[in-house]
């Protein structure tokens, strides 16, 4: 956790890709034991970065192959305003978003 405080000192804002995969398809962490572990590894940003109390949140940014992509925006320990700051920045230059129907 150090060492991430002390590289945000450097670089305050961080983008990541909000998963290590494209979107999952609908049940597929429950096609067996293997699968839900890919599932799971892919998403470790998303795991790991709350459990160590950075603040993070994800935006948005089109669409891929029918479903919603976006980066996730990490900041420093209380944060959150730099998280906020950043993901307004990014919206605003995000190609124009519509939300998936889910039926």
């Amino acid at each position: 956790m150090r060492a991430w405080q002390l590289f945000q000192e450097k670089y305050p804002v961080i983008i990541l890709p909000v998963s290590a995969q494209l979107p999952f398809r609908f049940g597929q962490d429950q096609e067996g034991e293997d699968v839900a572990r890919g599932v799971i590894h892919a998403q470790r940003s998303l795991l790991a970065i709350p459990a160590l109390g950075f603040p993070a949140l994800t935006v948005p940014t089109g669409i891929a192959g029918g479903s919603p992509v976006g980066v996730q925006v990490v900041a420093g320990r209380f944060r959150e305003d730099v998280c906020l700051a950043a993901a307004e920045v990014i919206e605003a230059r995000a190609s124009a978003f519509t939300p998936i129907d889910p039926r």
